[in-house]
């Protein structure tokens, strides 16, 4: 199931924003991406879920034999669990022979990264049982239960403070479409919004600090 994340929430304070998607560094689907053939957008559509779930795999058979990770192979595998929407869209642009907008697709990948996220703290304990890639599980493997939860805050508000950046640049009425619409998908999500100005709060699983025995545990009950 997918759950729209808050569009905004109250966080520390601002880290840095990762490399794949500083407004320095354009996107992975830019800078190539505009003159793709569709040939090639089909190649993407077919190679990527291999590399996606090849990284992901290596990640978390590291998690279980409790070897180190690197923080930039997580938000890579994060980025790429996506990666698939934005081919699409590319296709979509090329079908009704238009350039792409590259604003609209900065937006739609800061906004796919949270929605992932979401998902991932939605389905934290059935990835844990099963020893699926989840960036918040992968967050407490690298930085511990103490810590873990300080640093995906972080870094949930950096790729905020993108968002709100280029929701900034979409016209007036597209963006409060789409902000009404994601409203609608939290609250079907099981989101408590009191009111149209309350866009909702993240919450973090009380981190499992010995999967092993948790496993344990889920195939006993």
């Amino acid at each position: 199931m997918t759950h729209s994340p808050p569009p905004s929430s109250a966080l520390r304070e601002q880290p840095t924003w990762p490399a794949v998607l500083t407004p320095s560094a354009k996107p992975a689907h830019e800078s190539f991406c505009a003159q793709l053939t569709t040939d090639l957008c089909h190649e993407l559509l077919e190679n990527l879920p291999a590399r996606n779930a090849e990284l992901e795999r290596k990640l978390c058979l590291a998690v279980l034999a409790n070897e180190k990770i690197a923080r930039h192979e997580v938000e890579r595998a994060l980025l790429l669990k996506s990666f698939d929407y934005r081919v699409l869209n590319l296709l979509l642009y090329k079908a009704r022979g238009v350039s792409v907008n590259e604003d609209y697709m900065h937006f739609l990948a800061a906004s796919e990264m949270l929605v992932e996220i979401s998902d991932d703290l939605f389905d934290y304990e059935e990835d844990v049982a099963s020893n699926a890639f989840n960036v918040y599980r992968m967050f407490i493997h690298m930085y511990g239960a103490h810590q873990a939860g300080k640093e995906l805050a972080q870094y949930i508000q950096a790729l905020e403070g993108v968002y709100q950046q280029r929701l900034q640049l979409l016209p007036a009425d597209l963006s409060c479409k789409y902000q009404q619409r994601c409203r609608d998908a939290f609250r079907s999500g099981g989101g408590a919004i009191q009111d149209d100005q309350d866009d909702g709060r993240w919450t973090l699983p009380a981190p499992i600090t010995n999967e092993l025995s948790f496993r344990r545990r889920i195939s006993a009950a």
